[in-house]
């Protein structure tokens, strides 16, 4: 997962399961706010956006015929925004 401009950009290898139906994205904030989309088996990134300046556990999961999620892959990520610049602005310039 790499973090953008208020948004999180997740990436995962093409599955070479056929049985695969659909990918899910699930992206949890700080206050765990749910939220998640199902796209094509073939894709492999999809961009979160309008994300706030909050830590975010972003999962992915593929998806089986019969609804059946598999396990999911997890990594905890902050998108970059005006307040995370700043910060970030400051600490590089106090030298």
């Amino acid at each position: 997962v790499n973090p953008g401009w208020k948004c999180l950009r997740a990436n995962w290898k093409l599955s070479q399961d056929s049985a695969v139906k659909n990918i899910r994205v699930t992206w949890i904030s700080e206050n765990s706010d749910t939220n998640s989309v199902d796209i094509a088996p073939t894709d492999t990134a999809y961009t979160i956006q309008g994300l706030d300046n909050e830590n975010y556990q972003v999962m992915v999961q593929s998806v089986a015929q019969d609804g059946t999620p598999s396990l999911a892959d997890k990594e905890n990520k902050k998108a970059d925004t005006a307040a995370a610049v700043a910060k970030s602005a400051t600490k590089t310039n106090t030298t």
